[in-house]
């Protein structure tokens, strides 16, 4: 069975935000982050239980390229992705919230 990732609002919205900033950096580093994005997706996809637990039942994958990861939690029939998370930030910041 094959589970399709779907970003939970917290992640869209530091999607975006990570958007907004590479794009006035400049567009080719936008367009590199989301095909890093995507990259990343595609990896939990083939292999959702193979990265290692975060917090919980969260894991987490490294963003190629970028100072980023994604959180996520297996929730069949999806993968839920929670964050989009800065690696400069305290991620015990988030882990207090979830």
């Amino acid at each position: 069975m094959s589970l399709e990732s779907y970003f939970m609002p917290d992640a869209v919205e530091q999607f975006e935000d990570a958007c907004r900033w590479y794009e006035k950096q400049a567009p080719t580093l936008l367009a590199a982050l989301c095909d890093e994005i995507e990259k990343a997706l595609h990896r939990i996809e083939s292999n959702p239980e193979g990265f290692a637990v975060l917090h919980k039942d969260f894991r987490h994958v490294i963003v190629r390229r970028f100072p980023y990861v994604l959180i996520y939690r297996l929730r069949p029939p999806r993968i839920e992705i929670h964050a989009v998370y800065h690696t400069h930030r305290d991620i015990d910041t988030w882990k207090r919230t979830h």
